[in-house]
């Protein structure tokens, strides 16, 4: 019997081949915890492209609470970070402690992220949180750079097939406004 992984997702088309590299090895469930995401219109289009996407893959979709308020405390005195910086070391952080309180909650061991599937992503970085994050919670991060050997590809093949919305932004609102 094949293990469960809790796998933070971002958005539908960072999920979509996400699933498929995970789904090798492990029966994925996903966390959508949006609450970096502003505005709320565009968190609530990326909730739907998610729920697309876990509907179309059959993938056990847990979604956190949006508490923007919450997300804005954890990154104060991150505002004027460059984009890849210390503010989204911050928000990566509070992302994956979210997704591991939730690993927790469900009693599974394995977590990990489509963050890796970014050009615009440093994944050793996300991946030493990651694993950060998880040692102190007891589990397991499952180590990946998902845009590697044809995932970013496949991720705007996946995300073409389903017509699904692919945003210009990483989802902050100070991503929104960096050049």
């Amino acid at each position: 019997m094949m293990e469960e992984l809790l796998l933070d997702v971002c958005c539908g088309p960072d999920a979509t081949y996400a699933i498929e590299y995970f789904g090798k090895n492990y029966r994925v469930s996903l966390l959508f915890s949006g609450s970096n995401i502003h505005p709320e219109s565009e968190y609530r289009l990326r909730l739907e492209q998610v729920e697309r996407v876990a509907e179309r893959f059959g993938t056990p979709l847990y979604l956190s609470p949006y508490e923007p308020h919450a997300w804005f405390s954890f990154v104060k005195g991150l505002e004027s970070e460059r984009e890849g910086g210390k503010r989204c070391e911050a928000c990566w952080r509070f992302r994956f402690s979210l997704l591991a309180e939730k690993a927790t909650d469900l009693g599974l061991k394995n977590i990990s992220t489509t963050l890796t599937i970014s050009p615009k992503k440093r994944p050793d970085v996300v991946n030493r949180i990651g694993l950060e994050v998880a040692e102190k919670s007891g589990l397991v991060w499952v180590e990946a750079v998902l845009r590697k050997k044809g995932g970013f590809a496949r991720s705007l093949e996946l995300s073409k097939e389903l017509g699904l919305y692919r945003q210009n932004y990483c989802g902050c609102e100070f991503s929104r406004r960096s050049p």
